[in-house]
């Protein structure tokens, strides 16, 4: 029989993967910022609601990418960090779905790398003009942090069952939907802002 891991019960989404964060980048011995830190534990906290992937995988890449570079100045910003963003996780979290798709695991990294690259050129601010520049010409290394990261959640086989009950606990508040959720290693937060301040 052999021995089980556990994941330590953690009082937030975002203090639990910025242990698992810090954890990849050490073993990985990669090069990032503190910025680009905050950015993944973000990232990841973030798509713990499953709306995030539905609207990140509601086009194809390479259509988003056009649509992106078409829309008004406004709109262009945010949809480039959407689909750098989307890339990203998919990649990273979910390394084994490219085994039933034509497309690879290169093409996500391409689009995402292209997509920050495109918002580190578009935003006002020098810090997430950096910021974004490291996403882009590190993408393939913050992937294999992200699929670290995947790998010791132990729940990517599960990981849709696992948002759903989670957001049936948030809209409804159910303690067994939150004991199921605790079994699994997990202290959900209500109202919590998982948004990169920008």
């Amino acid at each position: 029989m052999g021995k089980e891991k556990s994941i330590d019960l953690l009082t937030t989404p975002a203090e639990f993967f910025r242990q698992l964060v810090e954890k990849a980048v050490a073993s990985q011995n990669v090069c990032i910022t503190e910025a680009a830190r905050h950015y993944l534990v973000q990232l990841l906290s973030q798509f713990l609601h499953t709306t995030q992937l539905q609207a990140g995988g509601s086009s194809p890449l390479a259509l988003t990418l056009r649509l992106a570079t078409l829309s008004a100045p406004e709109e262009k910003l945010q949809t480039f960090k959407q689909l750098g963003d989307y890339s990203l996780y998919i990649s990273g979290f979910f390394p084994e779905s490219f085994k039933r798709k034509v497309i690879d695991i290169d093409y996500y990294i391409n689009m995402g790398s292209v997509a920050y690259m495109n918002a580190a050129g578009l935003h006002p601010k020098d810090t997430f003009q950096k910021l974004f520049h490291e996403l882009s010409k590190k993408f393939p290394k913050f992937v294999e942090v992200i699929s670290e990261v995947s790998h010791h959640t132990q729940i990517s086989s599960e990981y849709n069952d696992m948002l759903r009950l989670y957001e049936q606990w948030l809209k409804t508040g159910n303690q067994y939907l939150l004991k199921l959720l605790s079994e699994h290693g997990l202290i959900p937060i209500q109202n919590l802002n998982t948004d990169f301040e920008q």
